[in-house]
């Protein structure tokens, strides 16, 4: 299963269009300050349910997952902007409970399809949103709408 997949099952199946913006592909920046990007955020946009961002990294073999393991700053990049944290994986075996951070959630897309949610995300602290994540959010949103990708990317 490839990470196009995981997250369109954890869309369709969690994040629905009528309480949730889901995006793929967000970073934490535009130009000169890009630096890292998230496999997905979702905000949630009913204020009765908290407006809680979600943020999603996919890893879909254990040594992409070992690699983020190296270099955990990377997904602080964005995770500092997020209520939650996520990681999301095709099989189980690709992450061991232990090496999970202690306040990630983990979501696990069965071969069924179907994601399941096998630990919840502990709720974080987040900053308020920079100008140059806003940015980069309102890009994603664009690339969803069918902005050309050579368009997208000489505005990066």
């Amino acid at each position: 299963m490839t990470a196009d997949e995981c997250l369109a099952a954890l869309r369709k199946s969690w994040y629905p269009d009528r309480e949730w913006a889901f995006l793929p592909q967000v970073a934490n920046a535009t130009g000169g300050r890009y630096g890292r990007t998230a496999d997905a955020i979702a905000l949630n946009c009913w204020p009765s349910r908290g407006m809680e961002l979600h943020g999603f990294e996919v890893k879909c073999y254990r040594g992409d997952w070992k690699r983020e393991l190296e270099a955990p700053e990377k997904a602080e990049a964005i995770a500092q902007y997020c209520d939650r944290w996520f990681l999301v994986v095709p099989d189980e075996k690709i992450v061991k409970p232990e090496e999970l951070p202690p306040t990630w959630g983990l979501f696990v897309v069965g071969e069924d399809g179907k994601p399941a949610q096998v630990k919840p995300a502990g709720k974080l602290e987040p900053k308020p949103f920079s100008r140059g994540f806003v940015a980069a959010v309102l890009r994603a949103a664009q690339k969803e709408e069918g902005i050309p990708r050579s368009e997208h990317q000489r505005l990066m």
